[in-house]
């Protein structure tokens, strides 16, 4: 979600959840990066505090630390009836490990089709 769009929910106190992944930095291409053993330029940096920048746009907020933290913040989130920002750390490293063998084949299909070719080492199970 764009600030203006914050500050917007802010305004009007649209009952909305968002959650904002938080990754310091590009992580996705940076996973991506790795996984096709490129270098890595210019993909990591420090997030904002996001708690304090939804509250600066009148949004109520939260930041999660662990999985075992976002059933909580989603409860409160819905309780507040009013825009919020749940702020969520995410780790696009973990892909591998979580992307089943099924989703893998029909990505590296899909690059097929488009004259790209993933590297072996995502397409292991």
């Amino acid at each position: 979600m764009r600030q203006r769009s914050q500050k917007s929910l802010g305004k009007t106190q649209s009952k909305v959840v968002s959650q904002a992944l938080r990754d310091d930095g590009y992580g996705f291409i940076r996973w991506k990066a790795r996984v096709e053993q490129r270098a890595e330029a210019g993909v990591t940096f420090e997030n904002p505090d996001l708690v304090a920048l939804g509250a600066a746009f009148g949004m109520r907020s939260a930041r999660v630390d662990s999985p075992g933290q976002l059933d909580d913040a989603i409860a409160a989130a819905l309780e507040a009836r009013a825009p919020y920002l749940i702020d969520c750390p995410v780790d696009f490293e973990a892909n591998d490990a979580l992307l089943p063998s099924e989703l893998r084949a029909e990505a590296c299909a899909a690059f097929e089709r488009h004259g790209m070719a993933l590297p072996r080492s995502f397409t292991a199970s």
